[in-house]
């Protein structure tokens, strides 16, 4: 890349930077990704005191863990060594599962829309509680693979509606991701937007610049 292409390319990048952001402040899903080794957030808890959560509005280096107190803008869980998953807000986030069906979470697949239209499945009534597994009834997440939860909290603005993406084994669920809608009212795919998506945005937009600025020196 030559000194004359390199104003550009950046100001390409800070184009986009600015027209992602503008989306974002209107309404876009944001996701967090839950890295594998150093840096990554257990959700796994040891015991069952309703201390344990994860805000789904932040990343996974930003994890608070485990708290004495909550806040409008946190939100709790807790996966029990029975494997029910509870939710303890206060007044402001009512966190929220969704697809519960006989008590057993009903998870969604990639892509599939939350909150999902239509029943069954998933049937998307919406409580704090609700069993990944569960000795006498068994669990309808397939063990060993991605999952995603369907959630939805409000903190003061209306129903937000999100996801948590987890994979279980046994009674325990390990999360890889988690993701929620900026705008109240709007569905969000399970697992969107797509991990990389702003860097293949970037990446698209510096390529048209240079195609551009590659065209004018031929001229």
């Amino acid at each position: 890349m030559n000194k004359q292409m390199r104003p550009a390319v950046l100001s390409a990048l800070v184009g986009v930077a600015v027209v992602l952001f503008a989306t974002t402040a209107n309404a876009a899903p944001i996701r967090f990704d839950n890295p594998q080794g150093a840096g990554h957030y257990d959700w796994k808890p040891l015991v069952d005191d309703f201390t344990h959560w994860l805000d789904v509005t932040l990343p996974a280096s930003s994890q608070p863990g485990v708290a004495d107190g909550l806040s409008a803008f946190q939100q709790q869980n807790l996966l029990d060594t029975a494997g029910a998953i509870h939710a303890d807000n206060n007044t402001i986030t009512q966190l929220q599962f969704g697809g519960v069906h006989a008590a057993a979470l009903w998870p969604s697949a990639a892509g599939e829309v939350i909150p999902a239209v239509g029943t069954p499945p998933p049937n998307y009534n919406w409580n704090n509680t609700g069993f990944v597994f569960h000795p006498a009834i068994g669990s309808n997440m397939a063990e060993g693979v991605e999952n995603y939860l369907g959630i939805r909290f409000d903190l003061g603005f209306g129903w937000q509606y999100g996801w948590i993406g987890v994979v279980r084994t046994q009674h325990l669920v390990d999360t890889f991701a988690w993701g929620y809608e900026t705008e109240p009212g709007v569905p969000i795919a399970a697992g969107a937007p797509e991990p990389g998506s702003l860097a293949l945005l970037a990446f698209g937009a510096v390529g048209v610049t240079a195609r551009r600025h590659k065209g004018k020196r031929q001229r």
